[in-house]
Parts: C-alpha cells; structure tokens; sequence
C-alpha cells in the first residue's frame, strides 16, 4: 500500500532549484543510507525522539520489517547531493495513533528528522540554506 505508492518503482520525486542549488526528495536505499542513517539518529537532537540507539543491524531489521509490512516510506530532502532531513511517511490507521481519534485510512503523518546542525552550518554559509537561529 503506502511502500508501493510511494517507492516502486521510482527513486526520485521531486526536485526545485532555488538561489543557485537544488534541493531535491528520493527515496532511502537501506543499504547505502544506513550509515548515514544510524549517525542521524543517534546524534545528540535526535535520539531521544528516535529512540533507535541500537546497533545498525537492528535499524536494518526495523526498515526492513517497515517495508515488510508495508507500514512507512522514508524519504531523504536532498540539496544537491548533500542528505539535509530525512522523513517518514505512514498511515495513522496502521499506528497506535489510530486510537486517539477516528482515523481514517486516507490520514497520514509524517516524523521529520534534519541532518546534525554541523553539517547545516556549511550549507547556511553558503546561503543555499536559510537557517533561524533561536536562543
């Protein structure tokens, strides 16, 4: 259902150039992108949220097991050819959320994860990212 909606058979969906780079979705590739992955989650803003402080394998299994059961796409936000945030997209119905209000089979969420800031500082540098700061 979701995995085929939004993953076979393409690995790119969207790109749009602005002020001189191009930000661009794909699909993750588990195997390439576990790496990647695994730092992302388990660096300092996100392991809390993300709770995937595991070994890598364990991540693979959980992907794995997403795709298996047809539960959730992950997809990367790209500039250029720098991973920026990475985000997941499921049904509530299939989630424990369904039991929170009268979900619906068209009803989706979405988890957000960004990159590690020090690897957004270089791209707010350049301008190609607008970044607000907050104290």
């Amino acid at each position: 259902m979701i995995h085929q909606l939004f993953t076979e058979p393409h690995h790119f969906f969207y790109s749009k150039p602005f002020d001189g780079s191009t930000f661009y979705i794909r699909s993750m590739q588990l195997e390439q992108d576990l790496d990647l992955i695994h730092r992302w989650v388990n660096a300092p803003h996100a392991h809390r949220f993300w709770q995937m402080q595991g070994a890598k394998k364990d991540l693979r299994t959980y992907y794995l097991k997403q795709k298996e059961e047809n539960i959730t796409s992950t997809f990367f936000v790209c500039n250029e050819q720098q991973p920026i945030a990475l985000f997941d997209v499921y049904q509530v119905i299939w989630t424990a959320l369904r039991s929170c209000y009268d979900a619906r089979p068209s009803d989706y969420g979405i988890h957000l994860l960004m990159a590690p800031p020090r690897e957004l500082i270089p791209l707010k540098k350049t301008g190609a990212l607008y970044l607000k700061t907050y104290s």
